[in-house]
């Protein structure tokens, strides 16, 4: 605390404005960077929900005619989204009807049949489950499960990209505040070198140009103010020290004039 009492205005006006726009960047940027990622996110889960449910779809005349060969063509064709890695088609026994992998070499073990739609999101892998229905009538579920990688990535580069932006502003905070903090230090420090010019050669006739009607351009007038009352004070010192000099080389004339009374008056004593 010691060490920031002994800092100069400069560089408290300084400090006082980066401790105030450093948190408020790494606030601000944190926000937007959660926002980021829950919209990336939400955004994936949408655009898997909608592809599982035109998936789910085109399976519905296949399902309800036990058509596996027909259900397992339309399972593959999510091969053409690159981030779905696996597809499952449960029948309205939640039994496994087709599925699909995308590593067919290492096929993912059968999940467990989901009993209602959901989407949760485990290491690196989104689950998403619908139900396969047509006319309000459920036939299964289709259940496909998304790679995350790319969205990680995506993540990752928005992140970098933010935190980037955020380190360039912390200099150029610095900067601006190096440049504008002379709005306030430089009128407090030219008052400054008024009141060592005074100190140094007592001249209460200077004054300090107002440049404004804020708080220092108060404390010009007031300056200002207590400069003049010195000067007035001054003017009738000047005046009330040449009013006793003349009062004194007066007072001297009439005692020298006393003693010459005295001295012939004395000599007339002394001379009959």
């Amino acid at each position: 605390m010691s060490t920031v009492k002994n800092l100069s205005i400069k560089n408290k006006l300084i400090a006082i404005t980066l401790l105030v726009t450093i948190p408020s960047i790494v606030l601000g940027f944190s926000i937007v960077i959660v926002n980021d990622i829950l919209r990336l996110r939400t955004d994936l889960v949408k655009s898997t929900q909608y592809q599982a449910d035109l998936a789910g779809e085109a399976c519905v005349s296949a399902v309800t005619f036990l058509d596996k060969r027909g259900v397992e063509d339309i399972v593959k064709k999510l091969k053409t989204i690159p981030e779905i890695e696996n597809g499952f088609v449960f029948d309205k026994n939640n039994e496994i009807f087709a599925s699909w992998h995308k590593d067919a070499e290492h096929p993912i073990l059968n999940p467990p049949a989901p009993l209602k739609p959901f989407h949760r999101y485990e290491e690196n892998t989104l689950h998403v489950a619908l139900p396969i229905t047509f006319q309000d009538k459920t036939y299964g579920m289709i259940y496909v499960i998304v790679s995350t990688k790319l969205l990680t990535q995506n993540i990752r580069n928005r992140v970098i990209s933010l935190l980037l932006v955020m380190i360039g502003l912390i200099p150029l905070s610095y900067f601006l505040a190096l440049r504008l903090q002379g709005l306030i230090s430089q009128p407090i420090l030219r008052l400054a070198r008024v009141t060592e010019q005074i100190s140094v050669n007592p001249d209460y006739s200077l004054r300090v140009q107002k440049q404004g009607r804020d708080e220092i351009g108060i404390l010009y007038d007031g300056f200002n103010n207590m400069l003049e009352q010195i000067q007035l004070w001054e003017k009738k010192r000047d005046r009330a020290e040449a009013e006793q000099q003349r009062l004194l080389e007066e007072l001297a004339d009439k005692t020298h004039e006393l003693e010459q009374v005295i001295y012939v008056t004395s000599h007339d004593l002394r001379s009959p």
